[in-house]
């Protein structure tokens, strides 16, 4: 008697931080926010998490061609690009540079957002999981994002209890060493960012209004 060749179902991935889902979304405004911020770069595609309109960085069609495996899972996986809101402002009253303003762009772990959780949830989570350093982070120029991502992969990613394990995995087991021949890891960064429309400004770095 012939037997049917068996069946494995396909690999399973965890989901992408906050999400139960890991496809990507069309780039589009949460309705709540489109009266209230500045229009996001028009070729970018939303974030992972839902507490604000965020933006990743990751260009998957040229990242790989200039930076390392391991940077451009960070890229996709790690970090976000967010506008800084009322409450952002004045959570962190520092003076001079280090200054933040009303709409300006920031960068953070994808994994400390306290999405949907109520004090006594924040609280928990904080005692569990304590959030490390350098899990939001505003550079004052498009010059000064690649120097602090590399900041937070060594202060923040690879000690941050938050990311999953199978996520920090993936990241460990990636290479570190970027394509022969295609220039300089942080002009990349600096090109890229112009690409889906920030720029720099008195005021911190801004996105471009349609």
């Amino acid at each position: 008697n012939s037997h049917p060749p068996p069946h494995y179902p396909p690999p399973h991935y965890p989901p992408h931080p906050q999400t139960q889902h890991s496809h990507y979304h069309p780039h589009q405004y949460y309705p709540s926010y489109h009266h209230q911020q500045p229009q996001p770069p028009s070729n970018h595609r939303l974030g992972y998490n839902t507490d604000r309109p965020t933006y990743l960085f990751s260009l998957p069609t040229t990242d790989s061609q200039s930076l390392s495996d391991r940077q451009c899972y960070i890229r996709s996986t790690f970090i976000e690009l967010f506008l800084a809101t009322a409450e952002d402002v004045s959570s962190r009253p520092a003076k001079g540079s280090q200054r933040i303003h009303l709409n300006q762009v920031g960068i953070r772990c994808a994994y400390c957002v306290d999405n949907n959780k109520d004090a006594k949830q924040k609280l928990l989570q904080e005692l569990q999981h304590p959030r490390v350093e350098r899990a939001v982070c505003f550079p004052q120029s498009i010059s000064r994002i690649y120097q602090t991502v590399a900041d937070m992969q060594r202060r923040h990613f690879e000690k941050c209890a938050r990311i999953p394990v199978q996520v920090m995995g993936t990241y460990k087991s990636l290479k570190s060493t970027r394509p022969r021949g295609k220039g300089k890891p942080q002009g990349y960064w600096e090109s890229s960012a112009r690409e889906i429309g920030l720029v720099d400004s008195d005021t911190g770095i801004r996105v471009v209004k349609d």
